[in-house]
């Protein structure tokens, strides 16, 4: 097997369980995928490098919440509802979104700049 194959071939995409007392649920976090993050990230930013919070916020957890197949939740006309849920979910769900992702203060600052 080439190198190729064994990179294009390896399971790097994770998910993280996390439960959600206030939904009566599971949800799983997830990691993106390259073509996500571009998406998440093109849709997030303006040209400018700016952003709505909750633009930014929902949108990320549109493209990292899955089920326990990894069947995404949302579609990105639901962020707008998404946003409408509890600020102190959104807030622990987006934490976890952005620590499995890589997505610190610099990441997010290099996206917005691109």
């Amino acid at each position: 097997m080439s190198l190729k194959d064994t990179i294009l071939g390896a399971s790097d995409l994770t998910r993280e369980p996390i439960e959600v007392p206030e939904w009566g649920c599971t949800v799983y976090v997830a990691t993106m995928p390259g073509h996500d993050r571009n998406k998440w990230s093109s849709d997030a930013f303006d040209e400018a490098g700016t952003t709505e919070r909750g633009k930014m916020r929902a949108g990320l957890l549109v493209h990292c919440l899955t089920d326990e197949r990894g069947a995404k939740l949302f579609t990105p006309e639901d962020a707008t509802a998404l946003e409408g849920k509890n600020a102190a979910v959104l807030a622990r769900l987006f934490a976890v979104a952005i620590r499995l992702n890589g997505l610190g203060t610099e990441a997010v600052d290099a996206d917005a700049k691109n």
